[in-house]
Formats: C-alpha cells, structure tokens, sequence
C-alpha cells in the first residue's frame, strides 16, 4: 500500500482512506466523483484526489468522465460492472475518449 508523503502520519493516512474506502462502497453510488467522495467523508478534495491518484491498488480511476466532465472513481477491488462498460462504450461512441487511449 503506497502512502503520500504529505504533513500527515501513516495512522492519519490510514483513517484517511477508510473515510475515502467508505464513500466509494456506498451502495448508492456504481462510481464517485472527488466532490462526491468529500461531501461524504467530509475531507478535502485536495487530499482525496492525491490519495486516489498515488493508491492506485486500492482506487480506480474510470476511462471515462461524469456529463459535467469530472473524473469518476471506484474501489479497484470492485469488478468491472456492465454499467463501466457501458460507460466506455458510450465515451468511444460519444468521441469523448479514443481507442488508443
């Protein structure tokens, strides 16, 4: 498990992504936006989006962006679900992500 070297300590870190984990695990939601994930742990989004980006075994970033264009993001434990494919696919057909990307 990677941990950002920033003012925090590794238990801190650790809390940190529990709060994130947490919010990525709601039922409610297949995938997250940062704003989504701060709302709900009530962290900052400059701290989420730098643990999402450098914990990339625990966190998955999805090919494709929400209608306002923001980055979604789901547990990589998750198994890819016909709703990220679609999704994907949508993005292709839509011209909003290449093949070669």
């Amino acid at each position: 498990m990677k941990y950002h070297s920033h003012m925090y300590s590794m238990h801190g870190d650790l809390d940190i992504l529990s709060k994130i984990r947490t919010a990525l695990d709601n039922p409610l939601w297949d995938f997250r936006t940062v704003n989504g994930i701060a709302k709900e742990s009530g962290l900052g989004e400059d701290i989420i989006v730098e643990l999402l980006e450098t914990n990339t075994d625990l966190f998955r970033k999805l090919p494709v962006k929400d209608d306002k264009g923001r980055n979604l993001f789901t547990l990589a434990s998750h198994p890819i679900r016909w709703k990220e494919r679609l999704a994907v696919l949508q993005g292709i057909l839509g011209g909003r992500l290449s093949l070669s990307s």
